[in-house]
């Protein structure tokens, strides 16, 4: 029997699950150590009291990216991290003061800087 490679891996977020799974497929002994007391990192949830928080990320642009790298990895992305349609929008402030806005309408709306209306909506 062929001796198996053991390989630590800090954390078990979605990176360190998905290195877990490629290095297991590839005949390593991955061994995901995590500090909190659950899995997902910033894609992990919280239930209080029947509401359900997102430990991390809040908004998602490239869903497409993310349910590649699913199917890649043969996992069920829908079953695995379910997801659904946030009905508000969204605001970050950039380092230079930019405020970057994105209504329920998808319709994106940047203050504080000049911005190339045209290529901001082709982007999105």
């Amino acid at each position: 029997m062929a001796s198996r490679h053991t390989i630590v891996i800090i954390g078990a977020g979605v990176a360190g699950l998905s290195a877990a799974k490629i290095l297991a497929d590839r005949g390593f002994d991955p061994r995901v150590f995590e500090a909190s007391n659950k899995v997902g990192g910033g894609c992990a949830t919280t239930t209080i009291d029947g509401y359900t928080f997102n430990d991390g990320a809040i908004y998602l642009a490239l869903i497409g990216l993310i349910d590649h790298a699913f199917r890649r990895l043969g996992l069920d992305r829908a079953r695995s991290l379910p997801l659904r349609k946030a009905s508000i929008g969204f605001s970050t402030t950039l380092p230079d003061g930019t405020i970057v806005a994105l209504g329920d309408d998808r319709e994106l709306r940047v203050t504080g800087r000049a911005v190339d209306a045209k290529r901001l909506r082709d982007e999105m």
